[in-house]
């Protein structure tokens, strides 16, 4: 196996180099190293035991890693679960919660219309949803209560009084109706 770089050493020199080699490959505290410096020097030459270890710690390794990395994902998903369970909690009308906005079968709805639209998080769905199927408005009380008809009175000539006159009117009305 002489090189070029090996041609020119002497025996002696070449003598002590095998010698140190085999101080390096025998030392309990050099071994790995010196052999992780033949296998990247690309040699032929090879430490069974040291290449056992290193596959071994390298497939521990690639194990811890896995292991970690799936703990991670189910630790999000976790937390994700956790998140949209009290989202849900908190919109949801119970016992517990009276000032939920849904009741059960509202809230039903409100999954479907996010299933349909991939919607994932309860409150971004809360929003869209109310939205698209808005509650009714209650009546306002004045309008309810009234019946309007198209004033009389000279508003050719006194528009501004006839309007005030009117509008004194109705808040009597109104005023009355209320004791």
């Amino acid at each position: 196996m002489a090189t070029a770089r090996t041609a020119t050493l002497d025996q002696k020199t070449k003598d002590e180099l095998a010698e140190l080699a085999m101080e390096l490959g025998m030392n309990p505290k050099t071994r790995k190293q010196f052999g992780r410096l033949l296998k990247e020097s690309g040699s032929s030459v090879r430490l069974a035991d040291v290449e056992a270890e290193d596959a071994a710690t390298s497939a521990v390794t690639d194990a811890v890693q896995r292991a970690m990395k799936d703990k991670q994902i189910e630790d999000a998903a976790a937390a994700t679960r956790n998140r949209l369970e009290g989202q849900r909690a908190s919109l949801l009308r119970t016992d517990a919660n009276p000032d939920g906005r849904y009741d059960d079968a509202t809230m039903g709805k409100l999954e479907q219309f996010m299933q349909e639209r991939g919607i994932s998080d309860y409150e971004d769905g809360a929003v869209l949803y109310s939205h698209a199927h808005p509650e009714p408005h209650p009546v306002p009380e004045i309008a309810s209560h009234g019946q309007w008809s198209l004033p009389t009175g000279d508003w050719i000539k006194d528009p501004k009084g006839t309007a005030r006159k009117y509008a004194n009117q109705a808040v009597a009305d109104i005023l009355s109706s209320r004791r």
